[in-house]
């Protein structure tokens, strides 16, 4: 349970790094290839962390699903609230 208490508190921050980095690769078309990229990213944060000796109480495939369902999440929000534009209507469900 302490652990998992310690996770939520970087829920906030983590989805906003998460957000920051779906912006940032946000040009038009290509989402799949978008997503793979900000997962990469994600992943290769996770290795350098373990490599620094700071190692995360939860795996890293754990981490990936989440970022995974996060980005599904926000990339869905920013299309309802038309913060990324395309050439035809998107259905965020």
């Amino acid at each position: 349970m302490a652990k998992i208490l310690e996770l939520l508190k970087f829920l906030p921050a983590l989805i906003a790094a998460i957000m920051a980095l779906v912006k940032t690769f946000e040009v038009p078309g290509n989402g799949e290839a978008k997503k793979s990229a900000v997962l990469i990213i994600v992943g290769l944060i996770f290795d350098t962390l373990g490599t620094l000796g700071i190692v995360l109480p939860i795996a890293k495939e754990k981490v990936l699903e989440f970022i995974n369902k996060a980005i599904d999440a926000i990339v869905a929000f920013l299309n309802v609230v038309k913060t990324f534009t395309h050439g035809e209507t998107v259905n965020p469900t």
